[in-house]
């Protein structure tokens, strides 16, 4: 995701501005990865942080329209991730890329559609991000 400097060491999720983060993500879309975008651009997504539903985002064409505290209703995926990994991400010590690479980063389809959807896609990125 695109890096947004917060003048804190550690991550404070609770206190985190999402409004801001959604502006800067959206205004920088030119530098998210194709990649992203084509697989989670159009979703509706909720993020578990440490295993704790965090927040929900919908995408249209890779740009966030709706993001809510808590998550989203009718997701079609579920990403997972902890809160290290987005230290990792905000500070620039790891690229998205790396992070779904090493699975820091993980994510799945909701629903039977998406399960097969996004399974198809986990295949490919296996054969595509090998090291």
């Amino acid at each position: 995701l695109v890096n947004v400097t917060y003048a804190q060491s550690e991550l404070d999720l609770e206190s985190l501005d999402l409004e801001k983060l959604v502006e800067a993500y959206n205004q920088n879309l030119e530098k998210v990865p194709e990649f992203v975008k084509n697989i989670f651009g159009n979703e509706r997504i909720n993020f578990y942080i440490d295993g704790e539903l965090f927040v929900g985002l919908a995408g249209e064409g890779g740009k966030i329209v709706e993001y809510k505290k808590g998550g989203i209703d009718k997701p079609t995926m579920n990403v997972y991730t902890t809160g290290d990994t987005i230290d990792q991400l905000i500070d620039g010590d790891k690229t998205l890329l790396e992070a779904v690479k090493d699975k820091s980063v993980s994510y799945q389809g909701v629903g039977l559609v998406n399960k097969i959807k996004f399974g198809i896609i986990k295949i490919f990125q296996g054969i595509f991000l090998r090291k």
